[in-house]
């Protein structure tokens, strides 16, 4: 099925289809632009769109809002079968939501960009067009079902642009944990402060103690004093170090606090500790 169609949707303008099921398109050389907006799908094959000449890997199943005034262009395979979709629509559509504020909202959703959607998504999608389309000569009827359709799309892809966006931070979040536990796991038997750790991953102390904890589930100094314990236990296996002199390797300036700490964390002093591990060996 291939087809491209325009409803004129009265108070809130026109709206633009193009649709095709098997299409075979060649790299755009030069750009272009719209006055209004262009919500671009590709499903079933990658490609390059260019937005003011910056690449765009597109992935399967990707949706890319493109604004007005923004040139665009794409690059693919000649021979590469894909189904896409191609939504134009005027500014003046966001005002068909319920308020400004949920307007606004939809708009700052497709400003972010491209759009990983699931499958299912897509061909929902893809069957509203579909019905747009196949409704196209029902004169006014057809007019506010494409609105209803277009209304529903944009309001779809701004939920899965929040929820793309919460995924991320979610990711971020383990990336910058994973991070500060790399150089504990590494520096733990130097002098580690919260402030040097935060300044070395670009984060402020406040958010790094926030997202350690919650990742982790324990705060950044619990951590270190749990790498220098952990490295104690192995240390004390080894009858001919003194506890001070263990106590020096791991990172605890001071015999008293080490002993405080190692009695938190395993129940046992450390001379305890090594009484009853070396006593069954």
């Amino acid at each position: 099925m291939n087809s491209s169609i325009q409803i004129d949707a009265g108070q809130w303008g026109k709206i633009g289809i193009n649709f095709s099921d098997e299409a075979r398109g060649s790299t755009m050389i030069v750009p272009h632009i719209h006055d209004g907006w262009e919500i671009f799908c590709w499903l079933g094959g990658r490609m390059v769109y260019y937005l003011d000449e910056q690449p765009l890997m597109v992935p399967h199943s990707a949706v890319v809002p493109v604004p007005p005034g923004m040139g665009h262009r794409t690059q693919y395979d000649e021979h590469e079968l894909r189904w896409k979709v191609d939504l134009n629509f005027e500014e003046k559509f966001f005002n068909i939501f319920p308020t400004k504020a949920a307007g606004d909202q939809i708009r700052a959703s497709l400003m972010q960009g491209m759009v990983t959607v699931s499958m299912k998504w897509a061909n929902e999608l893809r069957q509203l067009v579909v019905d747009m389309v196949l409704d196209a000569e029902e004169g006014e009827m057809a007019a506010a079902k494409a609105v209803f359709a277009l209304a529903s799309i944009l309001a779809g892809i701004a939920q899965a642009a929040g929820e793309h966006q919460e995924t991320e931070k979610v990711g971020m979040r383990h990336t910058h944990v994973a991070r500060a536990m790399a150089i504990i796991d590494r520096e733990y038997v130097h002098s580690i402060t919260l402030p040097a750790l935060s300044e070395r991953l670009h984060l402020t102390k406040s958010y790094l103690c926030h997202i350690f904890q919650e990742v982790q589930g324990m705060t950044v100094t619990e951590y270190i004093r749990f790498c220098r314990v952990r490295a104690a236990k192995e240390l004390l296996l080894d009858a001919g170090l003194s506890i001070a002199e263990i106590a020096e390797r791991v990172g605890f300036g001071c015999v008293n606090y080490f002993t405080k700490c190692f009695r938190e964390e395993e129940g046992a002093t450390p001379s305890y500790y090594r009484t009853i591990v070396l006593g069954k060996k």
